[in-house]
């Protein structure tokens, strides 16, 4: 584990003597030789990260990168706080990809700023929300997705409820939760505002009487859950696994993902956020991102479920912002999976006539290339 110090960028004794040979992943504002540290990425269902200096990986001395046909360095953009959404590319990153280039990583603040980082085409690697990517690639910003990596990130938290005998209890199960928030009149609270996931929420709510529904930020909801102020929230981990672990009142009950497929007959999962390349960027040498597909999936593979594992491949910064029981408790709630965009093809497009319906409602479409698929000669 290395710690990352903002604003400095040593030259020498940049890993601590620990560096992992063929790794180009280091902590941001800093110089790195091949090492094993690597960034924290925040999307904590995915909100905020402060402006950092940008991470420069060098999976070459700087001499050799430029023997080596001055390729051009790339620069990945991403937040920084979040887990599985990022594990994968972080995992990537520390086996050497991309063999011969400089990467920087650098942060976007908000979704706003990655729409319009991708509509500039700044960057080479985006790790961001999937109806933001979208956008973006819907007026022709050569965003192509390569890999979903957030299937599962909202889950409904609450304290014990009103069971109708005189007691309190948890409900067992998310459509017990939500029966009971009808028969009650209970508010169900969902963050962050303007999510997708409020539109899939509202597309659970066909009962009689349909139960009232809110939004807040999401650690304003946070809190207020805490305090136990509001019955019900919809938290993205690992924002929800924090509030439980600060009151042992609550309890996760289950995911958005899992109601919505069984209430809809379909898998559980909802592809909410990716690994998305710049096509202009990669259009002469198309075999890396199919190399960064293969290396993410193998880095899913390695980690093998175990939060311990992952939790090892975040850096000190990271750790010291949530908290290692934080990350260790929403890694074994949040399951780690990684498909690439052109095996779920269809069910993004599923998911985007909701998330952003009305973007197609206005006309626009997405470019063909916003799925990245394998060259020809597979």
């Amino acid at each position: 584990m290395l710690e990352t110090k903002p604003g400095r960028a040593p030259a020498s004794d940049a890993d601590g003597g620990h560096g992992k040979p063929g790794s180009n992943f280091a902590g941001p504002g800093r110089v790195f030789l091949p090492s094993r540290a690597l960034i924290f990425l925040f999307f904590l269902a995915f909100l905020v990260a402060p402006t950092s200096p940008a991470t420069i990986f060098p999976g070459f001395p700087p001499s050799a990168a430029l023997a080596q046909n001055e390729r051009a360095g790339l620069t990945v953009y991403t937040a920084l706080g979040a887990t599985t959404a990022q594990l994968p590319l972080l995992g990537a990153l520390e086996m050497g990809w991309p063999e011969g280039r400089e990467v920087r990583v650098e942060y976007w603040k908000t979704l706003e700023d990655l729409r319009v980082m991708a509509l500039a085409g700044k960057g080479e690697v985006w790790v961001g929300h999937m109806e933001t990517l979208a956008r973006a690639a819907a007026r022709g910003a050569p965003v192509s997705l390569l890999a979903v990596t957030a299937w599962r990130k909202f889950y409904f938290v609450c304290p014990p409820l009103p069971d109708g005998d005189g007691g309190e209890a948890w409900p067992e199960t998310v459509a017990g939760l939500l029966e009971l928030a009808s028969k009650n009149n209970l508010t169900v609270t969902s963050a962050p505002q303007n999510s997708p996931a409020g539109e899939f929420l509202a597309r659970l709510n066909n009962l009689d009487p349909p139960f009232p529904t809110e939004a807040l930020p999401p650690q304003q909801l946070a809190l207020e859950l805490i305090r136990e102020r509001r019955p019900i929230g919809l938290l993205p981990e690992p924002l929800a696994t924090s509030a439980v672990l600060k009151n042992p009142r609550l309890k996760i009950i289950g995911s958005l993902e899992e109601e919505y497929g069984r209430v809809t007959g379909g898998p559980g999962m909802l592809p909410q956020a990716g690994v998305a390349v710049n096509i202009n960027f990669f259009q002469d040498d198309p075999e890396s991102p199919k190399k960064l597909l293969a290396l993410m999936t193998a880095a899913v593979e390695d980690f093998g479920g175990d939060p311990g594992k992952m939790l090892e491949t975040l850096p000190a910064e990271a750790r010291e912002t949530l908290g290692d029981d934080v990350i260790l408790a929403s890694l074994a709630v949040e399951p780690m999976i990684i498909r690439s965009a052109e095996s779920s093809e269809q069910e993004i497009l599923d998911y985007l006539a909701v998330a952003v319906a009305d973007l197609f409602e206005s006309g626009r479409r997405l470019p063909g290339t916003f799925i990245w698929k394998e060259p020809d000669g597979r």
